[in-house]
């Protein structure tokens, strides 16, 4: 999520590095005594998306810092990001996987980048102005027509105490698959999730090579995370391509979601609907994947 922020004032890169430093800490690590770590900050004209680094026993489900502030900015309708600053802790090394990611990104706004990096003293270790043109990574501009109507949003809202909480979460779930953020697919999936008092909602952070995509359940947990609500209850699925059954998580969801739980020390239930409102589905994670694998247990 973005931080207190005000159009008028010019934010220093010093500023965004000290809020960097506090981000630091809203990673998930596989250990409480990590190698490396890193946070990420997404500018755009309009705001800030901050974003940790988010690690997976599984390794393959890890999320850098970069691609978390991205997908929040994406999840605000405020994809048209000019700027990433990064501040690693840890050794440094450029992750040509991270540039691919926001050359990708790129792709989908014709927006360039310019991409920093710090180190936790302030030091400057990294600076490129146009990454298409120096790693020579330079695909197809495929510019997304939705977004030229999006205005930003406020994404994390208050629960509506008169009205059902699996309603709201459907209606949460199906604004999510607006910002559904892809060039090519018509399939369109919406999450949204239940932390303490507030939903959060969002849709597919898609890749063009999908196997970098941040589903659209995945997306919503890093909102709340981000904005330091890990009162995590309930994950709800929706999806245009299920009108009359309903959508399951992925095998990948199921393993992120146990992992989830793990670390918050919260159980958490999963709920999909079709989208012609026929039917509905409920399931603890814990019975949805119930033999997890973790590394750690013997």
């Amino acid at each position: 999520m973005s931080v207190s922020y005000d159009q008028n004032k010019k934010y220093s890169d010093y500023e965004i590095i000290e809020d960097l430093k506090l981000y630091l800490k809203k990673s998930f690590l596989k250990k409480d005594k990590a190698s490396f770590n890193s946070s990420s900050a997404a500018i755009t004209k309009n705001n800030i998306y901050y974003g940790g680094l988010i690690e997976s026993n599984t390794n393959l489900l890890s999320i850098t810092s970069e691609q978390v502030s991205l997908s929040i900015s994406v999840s605000c309708k405020d994809p048209n990001v000019n700027k990433i600053i990064t501040v690693v802790d840890g050794e440094f090394i450029i992750n040509l996987l991270v540039i691919k990611i926001i050359i990708d990104h790129i792709r989908r706004t014709g927006v360039n980048i310019t991409y920093e990096i710090y180190d936790i003293d302030g030091n400057k270790l990294y600076e490129c102005n146009n990454l298409s043109e120096y790693y020579n990574y330079r695909p197809k501009t495929e510019v997304m027509e939705k977004i030229n109507n999006w205005k930003p949003i406020e994404n994390g809202i208050e629960i509506n105490s008169s009205e059902d909480i699996e309603e709201q979460l459907k209606k949460f779930a199906i604004k999510g698959m607006e910002t559904h953020f892809s060039s090519d697919s018509k399939s369109l999936y919406g999450a949204s999730l239940l932390a303490g008092n507030k939903i959060y909602f969002g849709g597919v952070y898609s890749s063009f090579e999908k196997r970098l995509n941040i589903h659209s359940e995945m997306l919503v947990t890093l909102l709340s995370i981000m904005d330091n609500n890990l009162e995590i209850s309930k994950i709800c699925l929706i999806s245009n391509k299920f009108v009359d059954d309903i959508p399951h998580m992925c095998g990948c969801c199921r393993q992120f979601f146990s992992e989830v739980q793990s670390k918050i020390n919260r159980k958490i239930e999963f709920i999909s609907f079709s989208l012609d409102n026929s039917k509905k589905f409920k399931i603890m994670i814990d019975d949805y994947l119930p033999n997890i694998w973790n590394p750690h247990k013997k």
